[in-house]
């Protein structure tokens, strides 16, 4: 199952929720995740290979990337994987989150609507249909 936030999302939105994101992660014991750049990044060696990085370290590692050039909130994919957990920083402003255990998705939908978003969930295959949730 995946969930997403709504679109437009500020940069400062996005990465407020990494924080939230980090925390998580560190509390449901991930130590590192493995880091993907995508759509919407500069051309370069990195794009589309996994790095792991130490999960205390993420929002270092990819401001480190926004400051160079190579990576923008809100206009480029960068993918976060921890397990069978996967984050998608999206390149239309919005954030993903799928996995297959639905008390953690649950966990996203409910911390994404608290915030006043709107929350979509759905299968997150290409073409897939969203619903959206009040």
């Amino acid at each position: 199952m995946e969930v997403r936030t709504q679109p437009q999302l500020t940069a400062e939105e996005i990465r407020a929720e990494l924080g939230q994101v980090m925390a998580w992660l560190t509390d449901w014991g991930f130590a590192s995740v493995e880091v993907v750049y995508g759509f919407g990044c500069e051309e370069s060696d990195c794009q589309w290979k996994a790095v792991s990085v130490a999960t205390g370290d993420l929002a270092t590692y990819l401001d480190r990337a926004e400051r160079t050039g190579f990576f923008k909130y809100g206009n480029a994919d960068v993918w976060i994987g921890a397990g069978a957990a996967r984050f998608r920083l999206c390149h239309e402003a919005d954030i993903h989150f799928a996995s297959p255990h639905h008390e953690s998705v649950e966990t996203f939908k409910s911390q994404w609507l608290a915030n006043g978003w709107t929350v979509y969930q759905g299968t997150g295959e290409p073409g897939c249909e969203w619903t959206k949730f009040p």
